[in-house]
């Protein structure tokens, strides 16, 4: 799967236990199921005695949490990017999120698959056909993007003039 991944203190406390017991980023990577790459940059820190990347939350793992908690209280998006500093479109992507019950967003980042299965494209786009939301509105809901929907949409035409 394709992530882009934030990681929490206790994240990187999972893998600093992992190292400290022994094992490799490739058997963490196993284990944690976390980004290789990310793992491997941190075992050659934590080799080198350098544990600074353990000892906090991810910047903006940091973020989204407040950015949630301004949300639950009934801010809007514009008001979230001024308080913390970040761009509006940035917040106005995480409040689309929020309102979409995408809660998993603010505590682990987005996972997208690299592909769907057929099954999945084809739930999708029948759920599309009975729905009255716009194609943004709807990607959020069900958590695809809106490319890949529109893209799904031109093939399905294609098909269809066939």
């Amino acid at each position: 799967m394709s992530t882009i991944r934030i990681y929490s203190l206790q994240d990187k406390q999972k893998a600093l236990e992992c190292f400290a017991s022994g094992m490799s980023a490739a058997q963490t990577h196993e284990r944690l199921k976390f980004s290789y790459a990310t793992l491997r940059k941190w075992h050659h820190l934590f080799q080198a005695n350098d544990l600074s990347w353990a000892v906090s939350d991810d910047e903006q793992f940091i973020e989204r949490q407040k950015a949630l908690a301004l949300f639950q209280e009934g801010r809007g998006y514009k008001f979230v990017a001024s308080a913390l500093g970040v761009s509006q479109s940035r917040t106005k992507y995480w409040m689309h999120m929020f309102k979409n019950g995408q809660l998993s967003f603010f505590f682990e980042g987005s996972k997208r698959p690299k592909c769907y299965d057929e099954t999945f494209r084809n739930q999708i786009l029948r759920l599309f056909s009975q729905t009255t939301q716009s194609k943004k509105a709807f990607s959020y809901r069900v958590g695809i993007s809106v490319g890949v929907l529109k893209k799904w949409l031109k093939e399905e035409a294609l098909k269809a003039n066939d």
